[in-house]
């Protein structure tokens, strides 16, 4: 009998233990908890998630308006904590980062030390360190531009510019061939070329491109003086990879600018749309592209108390799509109510610590308070109801090298299937 009484106790206690530290078996609560640091403050960098589980952070700069790193680090969520890894060729700041079919990433462009026509893979495997490689350049400069996988393995490069003649946008995309390691341009045109869009690869495999910057030329009345100024765009076009020809789209309610504007691929075939134009002074909304009938939703209302104020940040925010199917948005900056001088940096004092749940669904917006006030961070889902978020411009004008998990309950789907990297 007593034998009887200590294996029960035993289980009991097993059990409670299980329950304690599996999430399959304890209750998650939603909500930002702590995390360790990276090696290196950034702002503007990337965060890419790689074949085996682990996330590839790459250049950004370590304080506002600074110069670019070209360091590198790896997040492996086995163990919860930052690696070191190898080194860019280049440092970069406004560049893209995207996984390949074949587990390497692909590195464009950006604000670069060498030149922003720049390219490099990195090579996870063979070593603790990882290994960066020169690809073939880009035929245009780019910075600010987007990066899209295609079904059929290439990456869509759109959009961006040289920063040293921002003026003079680029009119064709440009397709990189993992197998060539080199980049050729698209047979036909941009409707509208463009600064800062933002992409996502539709489920019939087109490729939505929105917003972003253009430029044309104004005279000044008074002056009679010509001069070229940016203009935020309304204006969307598609991409077809079986032809290699854009074509226009709807316009949106609002002009939307990276990184004041963010586009996600739901799990629906529908593609969310959220933000504004940088310093537009529009209250940002979202509105949902339907791929079937290529029209978009009317505008949906985000929340207007997000601060005393009744200011609305959206500037440097970023989205993730969760497990559940729901969008996680965070962070930001506002520019209203702010001084001539704030407006040339509004990190320094008016980034928001808010985060927003979207439910496609029933399509509304929940507000959570969240960890830190940041913006110009990462943000990538991980398994397991979780979304590693890094780095960012904070209040106070500096850049943070604070992590924070987004723990959520209510994953619909399994864990990706990969070998972690131990």
């Amino acid at each position: 009998m007593k034998n009887r009484i200590l294996r029960i106790s035993l289980l009991v206690t097993v059990f409670l233990y299980l329950g304690a530290v599996s999430p399959s078996l304890a209750q998650v609560t939603d909500g930002f908890v702590a995390n360790p640091p990276m090696f290196q403050a950034r702002y503007y960098h990337t965060a890419t998630l790689l074949a085996d589980g682990r996330i590839l952070i790459t250049g950004g700069s370590s304080s506002v308006g600074g110069a670019a790193l070209a360091t590198a680090e790896v997040y492996n969520p086995t163990t919860g904590r930052f690696q070191t890894t190898g080194t860019m060729n280049v440092a970069r700041i406004g560049h893209s980062a995207t996984r390949l079919n074949d587990g390497r990433v692909l590195i464009v462009g950006g604000t670069a030390t060498n030149g922003s026509n720049t390219a490099e893979v990195y090579n996870p495997t063979g070593n603790l360190a990882g290994t960066f490689t020169y690809t073939g350049p880009t035929v245009k400069n780019r910075t600010g531009h987007s990066a899209t996988l295609l079904s059929n393995g290439q990456v869509l490069i759109a959009g961006g510019g040289d920063p040293r003649d921002p003026t003079h946008l680029p009119n064709k995309g440009e397709l990189f061939t993992p197998s060539a390691n080199a980049f050729t341009e698209t047979t036909g045109s941009m409707i509208s070329p463009r600064t800062l869009p933002s992409a996502s690869r539709l489920p019939d495999g087109r490729v939505l491109l929105a917003g972003g910057d253009g430029w044309t030329t104004s005279t000044n009345p008074f002056t009679h003086l010509t001069l070229d100024v940016s203009m935020p765009l309304f204006t969307t076009e598609l991409y077809n990879p079986s032809t290699q020809t854009f074509t226009s789209g709807p316009n949106m309610s609002s002009v939307r600018v990276a990184p004041s504007s963010t586009s996600l691929l739901l799990n629906n075939g529908k593609t969310l749309l959220v933000g504004t134009g940088e310093a537009s002074f529009q209250p940002p909304t979202a509105q949902v592209f339907n791929p079937l009938n290529n029209t978009l939703s009317a505008p949906i209302a985000l929340h207007q108390d997000i601060n005393t104020n009744g200011d609305v940040g959206s500037a440097g925010h970023k989205a993730a799509i969760l497990a559940n199917g729901n969008v996680l948005i965070t962070g930001g900056a506002t520019y209203s109510n702010l001084t001539a001088a704030e407006l040339l940096n509004p990190f320094i004092v008016s980034t928001l610590p808010y985060a927003f749940i979207y439910n496609p669904t029933a399509q509304t917006f929940t507000r959570y308070t969240a960890d830190l006030a940041r913006a110009s961070h990462t943000m990538t889902s991980l398994p397991n109801c979780k979304v590693l978020i890094t780095g960012g411009a904070v209040a106070g004008g500096s850049v943070t090298n604070s992590t924070v998990i987004f723990q959520y309950s209510g994953c619909l789907s399994p864990a990706p299937t990969a070998t972690p990297y131990l």
